[in-house]
């Protein structure tokens, strides 16, 4: 398979981030998450599978006086309950808020989970993201359901194999990856007969403030970024902050992303000052050190491809010519395996959509 085809199958699940692997039978110890107390009866639930073609998001989970209100809510309705149990360890208060941050799966398909546990629970998210989930995903979904099965079969055999997918033999943490990847997916197979998409009954275009007695809640938009809906959950009292995939560590996911208009939106993100970032994936942040670099990675990509647009480049030598290496080396340090998916989660994917954001805009100039 090549990296192309991996690429491909990544686009299916991971653009709703799941793309295909993970072999051996073996389930991720439950449950498969860290819950990080942030102060003041919050709490960010941090997963511990690693990164790979099919990841659960984190949540965020904001205790309020007489309810609770839950960020994001998992690529399996398993996980989801997992989570939902552990809220009530925490409080008997009842989930009243789910915020989506976008449409993709491992975000939104724990919706079912938390609509069966509390009936009365509101979903809320950007306008753009209820269309997403309407259109995008029911795409998205359709082609992971028959991508799917081949791409466990073929990263099963790389695991018997022992082969590294950089070549040479494959050390634990690849291992560790793929298995993790192939136990979500056959999860998530397994709950398909049943899964129904429970889209938000609450859209919002700019913001939404929450008022849940003595807590504030901002829900924020700073235009097309990862998606076309990416939502931001701010408390202004506790500095904390909710990305969703805005940020995702240590790879950020650029799938049909937007490449220019990203790194506009964390300007704004870092604006809010906030002292705790949540991201989408990946470890709780104390500063935006991160999030600057991930600005950094974009910029590179944007005026690669502009330059490469107003050469009169094609997009194939466009692939060629733009030179990620330098950057790279501060996300994948000397991990082969970060290699393979900074590949797969950026160079493929954000250099095609920054070539064609330039050749948009190059089109959209008045000729002189």
């Amino acid at each position: 398979m090549t990296r192309t085809r991996i690429a491909s199958f990544a686009l299916c699940f991971a653009v709703a981030f799941a793309a295909l692997p993970r072999a051996v039978q073996a389930q991720p110890a439950a449950p498969a998450f860290d819950l990080v107390p942030l102060g003041d009866s919050v709490f960010a639930v941090i997963r511990r599978e690693p990164l790979g073609f099919a990841v659960n998001g984190n949540s965020l989970v904001v205790i309020c006086d007489k309810d609770v209100l839950v960020v994001d809510t998992d690529f399996t309705r398993k996980a989801a309950n997992e989570v939902i149990a552990a809220i009530r360890q925490l409080t008997k208060k009842p989930v009243r808020y789910v915020v989506n941050t976008h449409w993709h799966d491992d975000h939104v398909m724990g919706n079912q989970a938390y609509r069966d546990a509390f009936p009365d629970v509101k979903f809320v998210a950007h306008e753009n993201t209820l269309d997403g989930l309407t259109h995008d995903a029911v795409t998205n979904r359709k082609q992971q359901l028959e991508g799917a099965p081949a791409g466990l079969d073929y990263f099963r055999d790389v695991l018997k194999k022992g082969t590294s997918l950089g070549g040479g033999a494959m050390a634990d943490d690849e291992r560790a990856t793929w298995t993790s990847t192939i136990a979500i997916v056959e999860q998530y197979l397994a709950e398909a007969p049943t899964a129904v998409s429970v889209l938000p009954s609450v859209t919002f275009s700019d913001h939404l403030t929450l008022e849940r007695g003595s807590r504030k809640i901002e829900i924020l938009y700073f235009g097309p970024a990862n998606t076309r809906g990416d939502a931001v959950i701010f408390l202004p009292k506790e500095k904390i902050v909710a990305t969703g995939d805005l940020v995702v560590a240590p790879i950020p996911f650029t799938f049909n992303s937007n490449i220019g208009p990203w790194i506009g939106a964390l300007d704004k993100l870092r604006a809010l000052g906030a002292k705790v970032y949540v991201p989408g994936h990946g470890p709780v942040m104390h500063d935006d050190s991160y999030i600057r670099q991930v600005q950094r990675l974009l910029t590179s990509v944007r005026d690669q491809t502009a330059a490469a647009v107003a050469r009169g480049d094609s997009l194939a030598q466009a692939r060629k010519s733009v030179d990620l290496s330098a950057i790279r080396t501060e996300f994948t340090g000397d991990s082969p395996l970060l290699k393979i998916l900074f590949g797969s989660f950026v160079t493929e994917p954000a250099v095609a959509q920054g070539f064609a954001e330039a050749t948009a805009k190059r089109n959209a100039s008045p000729q002189r």
